[in-house]
């Protein structure tokens, strides 16, 4: 809504609960084929994941603008993963073991000038990294090179 008032357009917002996307594929499809942008918001745990993806999967097939926040973005990497990158089973540990895991629990981190580790089966952490540290892809990872040329885009970029 702040976009809008900032360019002095109204903006009509369309509440979906993810939940109403999981059991049917068209209700998908129908309650969100008007929408000109999706969001995703932050979220925590499984309930209504499925129906993110839906709704995240829809807004990539069909070129409708998505902005994934937290959760939201999380839930994309998963549905490109599923999606794009031939791994079904990709997920997060958050919801438990999976057999593709493209999300993790953070299990250490720095706050201040102290590494903090978390506790076995302790609930202190995230799933997302924020900051500038480096990530290293290991040998046999799927990187973006490989999703772009899987969806008959461009050459593959420069090396990362």
């Amino acid at each position: 809504m702040h976009g809008g008032v900032a360019h002095n357009v109204g903006v009509n917002i369309d509440w979906v609960e993810s939940e109403q996307l999981e059991a049917d594929p068209r209700a998908a499809a129908e309650r969100l084929e008007n929408a000109d942008g999706i969001l995703v918001p932050g979220a925590f745990g499984e309930r209504g994941a499925d129906g993110m993806i839906r709704a995240i999967q829809f807004a990539r097939e069909h070129n409708v603008p998505y902005l994934g926040i937290c959760f939201g973005m999380q839930m994309a990497v998963i549905e490109a993963a599923r999606n794009l990158a031939g791994m079904p089973g990709a997920a997060s540990t958050e919801f438990g073991p999976c057999a593709d895991p493209i999300v993790g629990i953070m299990t250490e981190w720095v706050q201040g000038n102290e590494r903090v580790k978390r506790a076995e089966g302790g609930d202190l952490g995230g799933t997302m990294r924020l900051g500038a540290y480096d990530a290293v892809l290991a040998p046999g990872s799927i990187d973006r090179r490989h999703l772009r040329l899987q969806c008959h885009q461009r050459a593959p970029p420069a090396p990362l």
